[in-house]
């Protein structure tokens, strides 16, 4: 009788100890995700702060679309011809500077006060891409840690350092695709909303086309056909829609701007994969357990479920388009965040597996969690040698104030100094004279005519400059200015040129 009282007796203290254990384990699993992703996250939000008020250009050609914004709050239009002075293209559709627009309209907003107010746009977009993959990892089963673990992997990552607080539609498009999947996954038998959401985000920027492909795969090997019919019917009916009512209201400019002004010279594979690298480089811990979650994924149910679906299709139109010269880690942005919301997933099956019977789970806990110091150092190193914006020159905005007429490769000064823009971006319209869409004779014969007081460039405009291959400038502007202006100063990294005589 002691001996079955002992015996009973450690059964008992055993049973104690595994629920302890599991939990320790499982600690051991999550901690060190969760705590490396909110204080990267942190350092991000920090960054991102600093910057919303800068005076400086967080990408090139913000101020251009800050000029696009201005229009639209002043009830200019939106969509000019490019091809006709002043040659200004508004590179995406509507959606983002019509909300900006509208609310620096509202508030009756500053420029100044405009700029910062459409940063803070795309960083609440950035925020709101940060929990939708958090509200995506639940809805796909995942526990609150695992799936705040998976959302805590975004914001750090490279990629996002100023695109997620700049003046692009990048983010906010992001964020409502996203959210489309997010209504699709809870509600499938109801795609009407999630479809409306998708093409929201498509009238937001013109690339964000992979959560409708993967929706319609997605819904018709889960064998709601109709269902695949009915989403497609209404994301197309929703574009095309709008992309008519846009053509009659801005007279063709629209798709002029966001068509055709996009079809460039390409480059290589061998460039195109140079491009993809730094998705790997970067994102390589939340990608390797992203593939963890699909493969697991596949094992179980011999298909995919609406996040494996949305992140290859997403990774393949980021190679698609990746193959464009103007092409830049951007294009790579929603790729991240899909991975960080399969990483989420593959953080919940592993942490479901450690109980008292399964060493699987624990035999990765170490592993992880040391992946996650190494990639967390990285990622920190980062952020404390080259993220975040911080200049420490001069901007020219007095001397563009000055001068009458000014031609200017950032128009973010020329909109600071109160002056009208007049080329918003020489990179864009070089690949466009690449492929013999823009002529650049009118704005050679007007440098030659002297019309400009203040030409600004950010090198010396003797030696051609070349970004992935394209010059910067078209190579006729480039020799105008060289022949008939001379240099008048240098404030911080830009030359200042004024005419000869």
């Amino acid at each position: 009788m002691v001996q079955d009282v002992y015996a009973h007796g450690r059964g008992y203290a055993a049973r104690l100890r595994a629920p302890t254990a599991e939990w320790g384990w499982r600690v051991a699993l999550v901690a060190p995700l969760v705590g490396m992703g909110l204080a990267l996250s942190a350092g991000f939000c920090v960054a991102a702060l600093r910057a919303l008020g800068l005076s400086w250009p967080i990408t090139f050609p913000e101020g251009a679309q800050l000029a696009a914004v201005l229009r639209v709050r002043d009830g200019e239009s939106l969509y000019l011809d490019f091809r006709q002075f002043p040659y200004l293209i508004t590179p995406y559709p509507p959606v983002l500077y019509l909300a900006a627009g509208l609310l620096s309209r509202a508030l009756d907003l500053s420029v100044p006060a405009t700029l910062v107010a459409t940063r803070g746009i795309t960083l609440l977009a950035s925020l709101a891409a940060a929990g939708s993959i958090f509200a995506l990892a639940r809805a796909a089963g995942a526990a609150r840690l695992a799936a705040l673990a998976g959302a805590g992997l975004l914001l750090p990552l490279p990629l996002l350092d100023k695109w997620g607080y700049t003046i692009r539609p990048d983010l906010p498009a992001l964020a409502l695709s996203l959210l489309a999947a997010l209504l699709l996954l809870r509600r499938p038998e109801r795609v009407a909303p999630a479809a409306a959401v998708a093409a929201l985000a498509f009238l937001t920027k013109q690339t964000m086309v992979a959560l409708p492909v993967a929706a319609v795969i997605w819904l018709w090997w889960d064998g709601r056909r109709a269902g695949a019919g009915r989403f497609a019917g209404t994301w197309l009916g929703l574009v095309l829609g709008s992309f008519l009512l846009l053509h009659l209201l801005t007279d063709g400019r629209h798709e002029l701007n966001v068509v055709l002004a996009q079809l460039n010279p390409t480059n290589g594979l061998e460039v195109t994969l140079r491009g993809f690298l730094p998705l790997p480089n970067q994102a390589w811990l939340p990608i390797g357990l992203a593939i963890g979650a699909l493969v697991s994924e596949l094992l179980r149910r011999r298909r995919l479920g609406l996040l494996g679906c949305y992140w290859l299709v997403a990774l393949g139109v980021a190679l698609f388009t990746l193959r464009g010269r103007g092409s830049n880690v951007n294009y790579l942005i929603e790729s991240a965040a899909l991975a960080c919301a399969l990483a989420a997933v593959a953080v919940d099956q592993l942490w479901r597996r450690l109980d008292s019977t399964s060493r699987l789970g624990r035999l990765a806990a170490v592993p992880l969690a040391a992946a996650t110091l190494i990639w967390g150092l990285q990622i920190g190193q980062y952020w404390r040698e080259r993220g975040g914006v911080d200049p420490e020159r001069r901007a020219p905005i007095q001397e563009i104030a000055e001068a009458r007429s000014v031609l200017a490769e950032e128009a973010l000064f020329v909109v600071l100094a109160g002056k009208p823009v007049l080329l918003s971006d020489p990179f864009q319209l070089s690949q466009l004279t690449s492929a013999g869409r823009w002529d650049p004779a009118d704005l050679v014969q007007r440098i030659k005519r002297d019309e400009f007081d203040l030409i600004v460039l950010q090198g010396d405009v003797r030696q051609p400059r070349f970004a992935k291959g394209q010059p910067f400038w078209p190579e006729a502007v480039r020799q105008a200015i060289k022949d008939q202006y001379v240099p008048a100063g240098r404030v911080g990294i830009f030359w200042l040129y004024a005419p000869e005589r």
